[in-house]
């Protein structure tokens, strides 16, 4: 009779389970630009009626990405100023920062942000323009304030979308888990440069 732990691991799927990626994704950027909708959106949830976050709130998932299964941690931050001091101390240890901000607003604040999220170490960080059902009055060019931090080793995932279309929410983070993959994937790459061993000179004895 076999064991519970090797009817564990022989079962695919649960095998799959223990393999799976975790990954920490931190929601940020201005009050009411919909950060808390379009999560709900990525979850398959209603986005009606939806309450101001207040402080923090944690979510999960779990997305297959090519043939990846990826554990996605969710934090949704506040965009009110008296909760931006509890934000560094969420993004210490993330791999993805997605910073929402409104295009149906003139401004987007998005350097602000791009800030606070150049000072951790987030591997990917995903710049997501919302509202686009609405009329889109937003002035800032956006390629142009994303020059300065397009020069840094991080990748920087660009997009739109409205948090009434799942399909575009979930396209959009799904390229950046992309992104992520690919890191890592480039990171276990390491490069050996082959070092000849030092020749002990021997000296003669003048005659």
């Amino acid at each position: 009779m076999e064991s519970v732990a090797s009817d564990y691991l022989g079962d695919p799927r649960r095998s799959q389970m223990l393999s799976r990626r975790r990954i920490k994704c931190c929601v940020i950027g201005d009050y009411n630009v919909g950060k808390t909708s379009v999560l709900r959106s990525f979850l398959d949830e209603p986005t009606d009626n939806v309450r101001s976050t207040v402080g923090i709130d944690f979510l999960s998932k779990t997305v297959t990405v090519g043939d990846r299964e990826l554990y996605l941690s969710l934090w949704d931050t506040a965009g009110a100023e008296k909760y931006r001091s509890l934000i560094h101390s969420y993004l210490r240890d993330v791999e993805v920062i997605i910073v929402v901000y409104d295009t149906s607003a003139r401004r987007s604040n998005i350097v602000h942000w791009m800030r606070i999220a150049e000072q951790h170490p987030a591997c990917v960080v995903g710049v997501l323009g919302n509202k686009t059902d609405l009329t889109t009055v937003l002035k800032d060019d956006i390629e142009e304030m994303l020059f300065p931090w397009s020069r840094q080793k991080r990748t920087i995932v660009t997009g739109t979308c409205s948090s009434r279309r799942p399909a575009e929410v979930k396209s959009f983070f799904k390229k950046c888990l992309r992104q992520v993959l690919v890191s890592a994937n480039s990171a276990q790459i390491s490069i050996t440069i082959p070092l000849k061993p030092k020749t002990r000179q021997t000296r003669k004895c003048c005659a």
